[in-house]
């Protein structure tokens, strides 16, 4: 017996998703030189507006999670940093905890201050070099200066962007190519990526990779301003167990260098954040250090990273 009549049509992973998330205008988008599933919301008033991913199963991951509302009884890293330098935005959870981490070392709230003041030398460095456009990951809560003010006080045009909660650094791929960045910021021109304070947040190997797809999706000339928690083995293991809004791995100086390579270090090189470019500084030992570093894209890192 034969059977006639068309066969159903097969439905397409990007036609399952559509299906799956009708408040979404989803659609398949090429995004620098990668191929991208981006969803829209159609209503303003959906969760989250936009998402992007490069895979339908990564993006279905993103629209499932529901919007987490602000919970005052859970510290996090930004409200913890922000009480650290002194700001205004915490909650009493983020205040026990930041206190907690004083207990364990009384200069913490030094440390990440001199960290602050580290990125604005770097960022001031970096516009009077001639870059115009700045990509803030892991920016935290505004606090002063704010990367825009300090560039824009010698180049009043510099472009800054942004990424905190709306980027999920454990994906640089999808900062890099995030539709939204590429809108305000040339990626066929140098620019300047700022990872202040933020891969002490991710085990090493996974820092490395991390820092490595970024800086290595960098145009020829870009800088990269990093910072970094590290001290001697016994603080190192009493911060880990007393910091709770994330874990904390010590990573130090050695871990900087790692996160730095393939990049040219600019003078002074890895050295305390108290100390890079600082008009004063006092020396001295200390249990822990926020070690900091400015380094540039050479010429030919970009042409390599072309060809593979």
């Amino acid at each position: 017996m034969t059977r006639t009549g068309s066969a159903l049509p097969i439905r397409s992973a990007l036609d399952g998703l559509r299906l799956e998330f009708p408040e979404y205008r989803i659609s398949q988008q090429i995004i620098g030189d990668r191929l991208f599933y981006v969803a829209e919301a159609a209503d303003p008033q959906v969760r989250p507006v936009f998402a992007q991913a490069q895979t339908v199963d990564r993006l279905r991951a993103k629209l499932r999670v529901p919007e987490v509302e602000v919970n005052a009884a859970v510290p996090t890293i930004a409200r913890v940093y922000d009480f650290l330098l002194g700001g205004k935005d915490n909650f009493e959870a983020d205040r026990a905890q930041a206190r907690n981490v004083l207990e364990v070392y009384p200069q913490a709230a030094e440390l990440v201050i001199q960290a602050r003041q580290f990125q604005a030398r770097a960022v001031a460095y970096a516009a009077q070099q001639g870059i115009g456009q700045f990509l803030d990951v892991g920016c935290g809560l505004p606090t002063a200066p704010n990367t825009h003010q300090t560039a824009q006080a010698i180049t009043p045009d510099a472009r800054v962007v942004y990424v905190d909660n709306a980027g999920d650094l454990a994906y640089p791929a999808e900062i890099l190519y995030d539709w939204r960045v590429r809108r305000f910021l040339d990626f066929h021109q140098p620019l300047c990526l700022i990872l202040a304070m933020t891969m002490h947040f991710f085990p090493p190997d996974h820092a490395e990779k991390i820092t490595a797809e970024l800086t290595g999706g960098l145009p020829a000339g870009s800088h990269v301003i990093m910072s970094v928690v590290g001290g001697d083995a016994e603080l190192g293991q009493d911060m880990a167990r007393t910091y709770t809004a994330a874990p904390v791995y010590n990573h130090g100086q050695g871990g900087l260098a790692r996160f730095m390579t393939g990049l040219d270090l600019i003078d002074p090189g890895i050295v305390p954040a108290r100390q890079w470019r600082a008009p004063v500084f006092v020396p001295g030992q200390r249990r822990a250090q926020a070690w900091a570093a400015v380094g540039r894209k050479p010429a030919a890192a970009a042409a390599d990273a072309e060809r593979s």
